[in-house]
């Protein structure tokens, strides 16, 4: 019982903690969208008032500005999930469903998580798809590395079910994104799927301290 209260906990801040991002990152995409749209819709040499540099003037102007709150994004996502893990941690031991811990471990075990989303957000940078795999699998060794800590134990099989999980929301993602009704390039299963993901991981995470039987 005390195992499923932990997983429930984690899971629960996972899904809170990756809110933030995903809201925030699906607004920024609307303005871009919009942006987008009503360039289009200016470029009709039909229109009783076309006037295309005007046009262009417009959408370069208005995305300088959505550039500003398009860079907000990233440290968001890379502060939101090792936020909602610690809080979750601090819940867990005060509800002692978990044995406390020395706060140097605890703070070297969240090290890892902290560095993770970072180190995720520069694989992006370089090549979000090529380096898809590779990204993962790095970020799952640093969750082995932080419940290392936290346990004083190796996890078994730590970072395979991490990479199951990694491989259902991709496959989530791809059969969100073959909705007929949902147009090429929506932002909508990218972003379910890493709502999904975050939920899942931090899921494993607290479970993995739970049954460990961290002290």
């Amino acid at each position: 019982m005390r195992t499923r209260n932990v997983v429930a906990l984690f899971s629960l801040a996972g899904f809170l903690a990756a809110l933030p991002y995903a809201c925030y990152s699906l607004w920024v995409d609307s303005l871009i969208e919009a942006n987008f749209r009503r360039h289009q819709y200016h470029q009709n040499f039909l229109l009783p008032d076309y006037n295309p540099v005007k046009s262009d003037q417009d959408w370069a102007s208005e995305n300088i500005r959505i550039k500003k709150y398009a860079d907000r994004r990233w440290p968001i996502f890379c502060l939101a999930f090792p936020s909602g893990i610690t809080l979750a941690l601090l819940i867990a031991f005060g509800l002692r469903w978990i044995p406390r811990v020395p706060i140097g471990r605890m703070l070297a075990a969240l090290f890892p998580i902290y560095v993770a989303p970072g180190l995720v957000l520069l694989f992006c940078a370089v090549s979000r798809f090529m380096l898809l795999v590779p990204m993962v699998v790095i970020a799952a060794y640093f969750f082995w590395w932080s419940a290392a800590i936290m346990t004083a134990r190796r996890p078994r099989r730590f970072v395979l079910t991490l990479m199951i999980l990694s491989v259902v929301c991709c496959s989530f993602f791809i059969g969100l994104s073959l909705i007929p009704w949902l147009p090429s390039g929506n932002p909508l299963p990218g972003t379910i799927s890493l709502v999904a993901l975050q939920v899942l991981w931090a899921g494993k995470y607290g479970g993995t301290l739970a049954v460990a039987d961290v002290g």
